[in-house]
């Protein structure tokens, strides 16, 4: 696979760990952070689903230049998981409006509950709404859901 060497995977997880904490980049660390690196990482962390985390992590260190060929698509990347986590939150809370309203007991579970945590919740993505409701509920959520919100089965 393109890029995936131990230095890429091991300066994507140092970015990451940048946009969730105050870290910074150490000076061996940027240094390696050529235009073909930073190609690599894209590459590799777009195709995980971790490119916006990798874009923040960049930002933080003041990095790429803004002249760099790399610098639009990260900047692209987070805005995308912006835009996924607005339509997902309004979906989420339609859904949380309508079993409430209709007295159906439900927990939310995973990236729903632990975007939270993150340093601002669109930072986790994910692409879907997972929430419990008790075995004897599941035909009466599903109906609600199908008539209430036009999901499908």
């Amino acid at each position: 696979m393109i890029g995936l060497n131990e230095k890429t995977v091991y300066l994507i997880f140092q970015l990451i760990r940048c946009a969730l904490t105050d870290g910074r980049l150490s000076d061996a660390d940027r240094e390696c952070l050529t235009e073909e690196m930073l190609a690599d990482i894209l590459t590799v962390s777009h195709k995980q689903d971790l490119a916006h985390l990798v874009g923040v992590g960049l930002q933080k260190n003041g990095l790429p230049d803004k002249e760099s060929p790399s610098y639009e698509p990260f900047q692209l990347l987070q805005i995308k998981a912006v835009y996924r986590y607005e339509q997902l939150n309004f979906e989420y809370n339609r859904l949380c409006e309508v079993l409430e309203s209709l007295e159906v007991p439900f927990l939310p579970l995973k990236g729903s509950v632990i975007r939270q945590l993150y340093p601002e919740p669109w930072m986790r993505t994910s692409c879907d709404i997972d929430f419990l409701v008790r075995e004897e509920d599941i035909d009466r959520a599903t109906n609600i859901l199908v008539q209430e919100l036009g999901y499908t089965v």
